[in-house]
């Protein structure tokens, strides 16, 4: 998280917050202000994907959901709240950190008292095992890393050669086809661990006709139902 931190705060700064035409030299203070805010949230929000790892790796979804639904909550209710009072970005990044910070409290609290047997201390750190952790989630974590920096660079494109309003639209639309793969995305990662509990080809068999199609049938009809929406 701070290796992430720091590179795309040295972006930000040499690439983002000298562009006179994305953020005028007399806000280029509040914009730092800003990117710091939210680094510190990223960086808490990195830390509850720990957390959460560990409730999804012991099969505790809803757990995991609902601290991903009361973070969603918070950041909307700022976000209503900043625009009824009129406040800053930077009074938003703050509520953005303050979100972070409760729901990483509301994480470790939740690890402490339902899985107090895996104890966490910083002595069982591993130097050979970090370096192999790490040489792993850079093999696996490079697609979702590319894709981050398509999508800063494409802001970045629209943001310098066009209007930066624009960049609100392709954030709404971009939003908006996340959210119909969403479903998909939730229901395979607990799919996954269950059929990969399974043996034999008769037991495989019976999954996919029991939960597999269910599954199926909803992702059928909210498809649907999304792609009528968004046409109206």
């Amino acid at each position: 998280g701070i290796v992430i931190f720091s590179v795309i705060s040295v972006i930000a700064e040499f690439f983002y917050l000298i562009n006179e035409n994305i953020v005028p030299p007399v806000l280029i203070s509040e914009a730092r202000s800003f990117f710091m805010l939210l680094g510190v949230s990223f960086y808490m929000r990195f830390m509850t994907i720990f957390f959460r790892s560990v409730f999804e790796g012991k099969q505790n979804y809803v757990l995991s959901s609902k601290l991903s639904i009361i973070n969603h909550f918070i950041i909307l209710t700022s976000v209503v709240a900043v625009f009824i009072l009129k406040l800053s970005l930077v009074h938003l990044a703050l509520f953005y950190c303050i979100s972070s910070g409760l729901v990483m409290m509301l994480a470790v609290t939740a690890f402490i008292k339902k899985y107090s047997e895996i104890k966490l201390s910083l002595s069982r750190i591993s130097g050979r095992y970090l370096k192999t952790l790490m040489s792993f989630s850079v093999a696996v974590q490079g697609a979702t890393l590319m894709g981050a920096f398509i999508d800063t660079i494409i802001k970045y494109i629209i943001g310098n050669f066009y209007l930066v309003s624009y960049v609100s639209f392709y954030e709404i639309a971009r939003r908006l086809t996340q959210s119909t793969s969403g479903l998909f995305f939730t229901a395979f990662r607990t799919i996954l661990p269950m059929a990969s509990s399974l043996n034999t080809t008769e037991e495989f068999r019976n999954f996919m006709l029991t939960r597999g199609i269910k599954t199926m049938r909803i992702g059928i009809v909210y498809s649907v139902v999304f792609c009528f929406y968004i046409h109206s």
